[in-house]
């Protein structure tokens, strides 16, 4: 768990165009965003991480345990279920199950400094 405490930088983005596509995010809004693009992880409490990230579908700021299931808001301020799992040290896949869809993100470390996010 500890490996993704930090603040690292999204240097690719894997399918995450069909989502931003989806929520009418133009082809120059999308070169923006990832350019910018940053996920900070910390760990607040005992067996908690926070993800918090400037991506706008992306809800800002999740506290979670590693398995357990629990309710955020998501950008449309719709309530979303999510989960997060980490299958290895530098390995994060968060499944957020959306009234209308169901997004699955991996997050995988590739450097000290950098994030790939990747949509199944």
């Amino acid at each position: 768990m500890g490996e993704f405490i930090g603040k690292w930088k999204l240097v690719d983005h894997k399918g995450l165009d069909i989502v931003l596509k989806a929520l009418s995010v133009s082809e120059e809004e999308l070169k923006n965003l990832i350019k910018h693009a940053t996920l900070e992880c910390s760990q607040p409490k005992n067996e908690h991480l926070r993800l918090n990230t400037n991506l706008p579908f992306f809800p800002g700021n999740a506290e979670f345990r590693i398995g357990e299931e629990f309710e955020q808001m998501w950008a449309d301020q719709s309530t979303v279920k999510g989960i997060v799992e980490q299958p290895s040290p530098s390995k994060m896949i968060y499944t957020i199950k959306h009234p209308i869809t169901r997004v699955v993100i991996n997050f995988e470390l590739l450097d000290k400094d950098s994030v790939v996010a990747m949509d199944e």
